[in-house]
């Protein structure tokens, strides 16, 4: 019988499996592991401006993209963290945070590449 179930029969609060407990864990120290992977590869791109002639860049542009790429998946991590924890102390469903939280920090990291790809002209 699952935990909802039970709750719903007994009346009890509904509350987290372990293995949903388990889950986050495993997939927030995941989460943990590609953030400097993804922050790396965002210093990396400074590289594009490598193709760059005298005025033919904006720089400006390249920076903002860098930084963009750099902080989105620190950002991303942090507020997933504290939104889990949130989730956690209530009692609530956190396994899919996680997934949720790697999705919108690679697509923030994918703007700041964007962005810095844009600017070489």
């Amino acid at each position: 019988m699952s935990d909802t179930a039970y709750a719903e029969e007994t009346g009890a609060p509904s509350t987290p499996s372990a293995r949903g407990r388990l889950a986050t864990v495993l997939l927030m120290v995941g989460f943990l592991v590609l953030v400097p992977i993804l922050s790396l590869m965002g210093l990396l791109l400074v590289m594009t401006s490598d193709s760059c002639g005298v005025n033919s860049c904006s720089t400006g542009l390249i920076v903002t993209g860098v930084a963009v790429a750099v902080g989105a998946p620190v950002l991303a991590f942090l507020v997933t963290l504290a939104w889990t924890v949130v989730r956690w102390r209530r009692g609530r469903s956190t396994w899919w945070l996680p997934l949720v939280g790697v999705a919108v920090g690679a697509a923030l990291w994918g703007v700041g590449a964007a962005l810095a790809f844009s600017a070489v002209g």
